[in-house]
């Protein structure tokens, strides 16, 4: 009777538990699919141009929230109710279309860079840009829309006024892994007499237009993106003869992860200039070869590392051999406090003894949030640039250029932010000359 009893309560055991088994030992669910698309969409977009970063990024995530099973249902309740035409439309343009305005205006008490002894002249300088993103997201594809009106206005003291316009258009369309972008910036000068009846054919008034397009795709660790740009200038009457031209460039750059931090970059670029109006002889074109490396090395430390060489070979005069090396070091040293430090070092190589230089530039910049207001900025910088001349004849001759900046900026709102900037230059060489310059200049962005 006692076996019978515990073979009933063991086989009734063994059924409960198997019953129970489910709960009792389910392990958490983890969504790697997940959080490996949101990584390699992420690792793929810091890859792509500069310009299209940050719309490129929204699109992503708009594309993430939108594929959740239960948006899709939501959609699928108020097709039933949703009216036709543009009803519908105009509440999601409102999250899709984000306008925003930019507005400047600066002060330099010597924009000439004259020594001692020679009058300064001051200089104002407006600047207002005002612009519209588009960003659209569907199903492994995203468009994005930038477009922008910027116009600058400088007045010199005993000096003609110039303004300079600009309108420009940047498209950039994804699918996939590929992802294509379009731009077009149109720009005119206008340049106003100090002296009443003067006509605007006197002065150097031109038009230019330029097209740029890209092509760029990743495959897991490999990437690469090609590109053509085009440059017109078209100059009035008078100063046509030696100015009207028009610039090609292509270019072709490949990538390289070697681990999930770190990127090298190998990269291409061909250009050439044409001037019209029988002018050939100022014709020149040019080769460039680049290779960076950027990695995180750490949260809190991250590294760029970049040369360049480029040949120039203009057709009438000596050819240029240009050779850069350049290190950037980035330091986080807090939330609120964070330093960069970079390195560069240039060779201009020419025929000419008199024209060849060697230049070294070093930066130390920083940002710094205080704890008793969190939306406050302090943006402090230092630069030094020395130059000099080691082939020519005499003396060797010496330029060296020391730079102090700090900037304050206000972040009043989520959307606004002003800043205000000041910057003093020291400008020496070993002849005796010194010139100084001090910059002042206020800002305003505004973001919706």
């Amino acid at each position: 009777m006692i076996k019978k009893r515990f073979l009933g309560c063991l086989i009734l055991s063994i059924i409960i538990l198997t019953l129970t088994s489910r709960f009792l030992f389910a392990q958490p669910v983890l969504f790697e699919p997940r959080e490996n698309a949101i990584f390699t969409a992420m690792n793929e977009f810091q890859d792509r141009q500069d310009a299209l970063t940050q719309s490129m990024q929204e699109a992503q995530m708009r594309l993430l929230e939108e594929s959740s099973m239960q948006e899709q249902e939501q959609e699928k309740e108020k097709a039933v109710t949703r009216p036709r035409g543009f009803g519908f439309i105009l509440p999601d343009l409102k999250k899709r279309i984000h306008p925003y305005l930019s507005t400047q205006m600066s002060f330099d008490d010597n924009i000439d860079s004259v020594g001692f002894g020679v009058r300064k002249k001051t200089a104002m300088t407006y600047t207002g840009k005002t612009g519209l993103q588009m960003n659209f997201a569907g199903r492994g594809k995203s468009l994005n829309i930038d477009m922008y009106a910027n116009d600058v206005y400088q007045n010199i003291r005993s000096r003609n006024a110039y303004q300079d316009a600009t309108s420009s258009i940047t498209t950039g369309f994804s699918l996939g892994r590929y992802v294509f972008s379009l731009a077009d910036a149109y720009y005119t000068n206008y340049i106003a007499s100090k002296s009443l009846g003067m006509k605007d054919r006197n002065f150097q008034k031109y038009w230019g237009n330029t097209v740029t397009t890209q092509l760029g795709s990743h495959f897991n660790r490999i990437g690469f993106d090609i590109g053509a740009s085009r440059a017109e200038y078209d100059y009035e009457p008078d100063y046509a003869l030696g100015n009207d031209r028009y610039s090609e460039q292509y270019t072709f750059n490949q990538y390289l992860r070697l681990a999930t931090r770190t990127r090298v970059s190998l990269g291409y670029t061909q250009g050439r200039i044409k001037y019209d109006h029988g002018m050939s002889r100022l014709d020149s074109s040019s080769k460039s070869f680049s290779f960076g490396v950027t990695g995180v090395n750490s949260p809190k430390i991250t590294t760029a590392l970049d040369a360049n060489y480029t040949f120039g070979d203009p057709k009438v005069g000596d050819s240029s051999r240009d050779k850069t090396f350049g290190a950037d070091i980035g330091y986080r040293l807090s939330g609120r406090t964070d330093m960069a430090f970079s390195f560069g070092h240039a060779v201009h190589d020419v025929n000419t003894k008199t024209d060849y230089y060697v230049q070294e530039s070093i930066n130390l910049s920083g940002n710094y949030r205080p704890a008793f207001n969190t939306k406050l900025r302090f943006s402090p910088s230092y630069s030094v640039s020395l130059k000099n001349y080691p082939k020519q004849t005499a003396d060797a001759l010496e330029e060296n250029t020391y730079t102090v900046g700090l900037g304050l900026t206000y972040f009043f709102r989520r959307w606004l932010d002003l800043s205000l900037n000041f910057s003093n230059s020291k400008d020496v060489n070993n002849s005796g000359s010194e010139h100084r310059n001090n910059a002042v200049s206020l800002k305003a962005d505004a973001k919706f």
